[in-house]
């Protein structure tokens, strides 16, 4: 089985705290792992680490072949909701993913709205994203997250939590069809029982 992503023996330390010390893993191709710890800022910080928004102090991180260290970016078949995407309150759903999607350039209007069909939001929904609900704005940010065919997922920005505890369900159903379809996820999460349903393995951090 290929991998997605391999660390090999990395270390971060942020602000005088350890957030991982000299850890090797691995994910494979078609898995979904989720990461878990008592303290969620601490994950938070390792997906951070893991999505290429902050670099280790010692260590490699891999991406297939591609050393994230040495490009200093994800590559582009992992899409990634990490952190608040910011979208443009006043513009519809569909709109805002088309701004974004003018950035690389690889998806078309037919991509994005297979992308926010799938998450359950209709690409003809006139609503602006100020008067979305934050269970629309996390459909709408994972409907980014794959839109230009991303195979590998990096699911965060608080989604599996107490506070968002209402939206867990309709969440899981998204990313369990992801998986049935053969996307690689990586998952942060406050609680194992959040998450351990969708997941082949969970990794404590």
């Amino acid at each position: 089985m290929k991998y997605e992503l391999r660390l090999e023996g990395v270390t971060k330390r942020y602000e005088g705290h350890t957030i991982v010390e000299n850890i090797s893993l691995v994910i494979n191709k078609g898995t979904v792992v989720g990461f878990v710890g008592s303290n969620y800022e601490k994950v938070s910080l390792f997906m951070q680490l893991i999505a290429g928004e902050i670099t280790p102090c010692q260590g490699e991180i891999y991406y297939k072949d591609e050393s994230l260290r040495l490009y200093g970016q994800v590559p582009r078949h992992v899409g990634v909701y990490i952190s608040d995407i910011g979208f443009l309150t006043e513009y519809t759903g569909f709109k805002n993913l088309k701004y974004i999607a003018g950035i690389n350039e690889i998806a078309g209007e037919k991509e994005i709205c297979e992308a926010m069909t799938f998450v359950g939001i209709s690409p003809t929904n006139n609503r602006k994203v100020l008067r979305y609900s934050d269970r629309m704005r996390q459909k709408l940010s994972i409907a980014q997250a794959i839109m230009e065919g991303q195979k590998m997922l990096l699911i965060d920005a608080g989604v599996f939590t107490a506070a968002n505890e209402g939206n867990h369900a309709d969440i899981r159903k998204i990313l369990a069809k992801l998986r049935k379809l053969g996307y690689t996820i990586g998952i942060a999460s406050e609680k194992e029982e959040y998450i351990e349903r969708i997941c082949d393995e969970i990794v404590f951090i």
